[in-house]
């Protein structure tokens, strides 16, 4: 578990804020997403997620859209939800990233590349 500790600002002097960090575990990722989509998509889902800015899934692809360019398929559902399914023919099987944020699940698929 991680905290931040921000002194000071927006509440008045002296002011703490503890924000926690959501738990990350990456489940699978294909061989099409490189290091800076990786770390785009990651935080721009924990974006979403740590501001609370419902649908997960619109927001994510939103920010990660504007950070990256192409278009973004973002499914969002519970870690204990076991019974979905999901699939999309014009995509390459290595363009996906699948993790979850505490009990989130979040798999984003590059429909159409960026730059």
């Amino acid at each position: 578990m991680n905290f931040n500790i921000r002194l000071g600002g927006g509440g008045g002097f002296g002011q703490q804020q503890f924000i926690q960090e959501p738990i990350f575990n990456q489940i699978s990722m294909g061989f099409g997403i490189n290091n800076n989509e990786y770390q785009t998509i990651v935080q721009s889902c924990k974006q979403a997620y740590m501001s609370r800015q419902l649908p997960y899934s619109q927001w994510a692809g939103k920010y990660i859209k504007s950070y990256l360019g192409g278009e973004w398929f973002v499914i969002v559902s519970n870690t204990l939800q076991k019974s979905y399914d999901f699939h999309i023919t014009s995509v390459e099987g290595g363009d996906f990233l699948c993790f979850s944020l505490d009990n989130t699940l979040f798999q984003v698929v590059k429909v159409k590349g960026g730059w």
